[in-house]
């Protein structure tokens, strides 16, 4: 559902655009449709507690940016959050 890097103007080091377009269309568990990056980015933050800005602000439609430049630690815990979130769509 998710893949890293190819956003236009390509990713800058401890930064990186993951292509989300794969959630667009689906539905979260309280049946709310995900029709765009925002709306995904705030599902990661509602179900997960996961931060992330939304590619559109950027000018990358269909993605979202994600910071490495946190711990080990949190940044595993940041990606286990947005595979459960993604598991949890429908």
């Amino acid at each position: 559902m998710l893949r890293v890097g190819g956003a236009p103007g390509g990713d800058e080091d401890g930064v990186h655009f993951v292509n989300c377009a794969g959630a667009i269309g689906r539905r979260t568990p309280s049946g709310d449709e995900i029709r765009t990056d925002e709306d995904f980015a705030a599902h990661l933050l509602e179900s997960r507690r996961v931060a992330v800005i939304h590619g559109a602000a950027y000018g990358a439609p269909g993605y979202f940016r994600i910071s490495f430049a946190t711990s080990h630690d949190i940044l595993t815990a940041a990606c286990e959050g947005i595979a459960r979130a993604c598991a949890d769509l429908s």
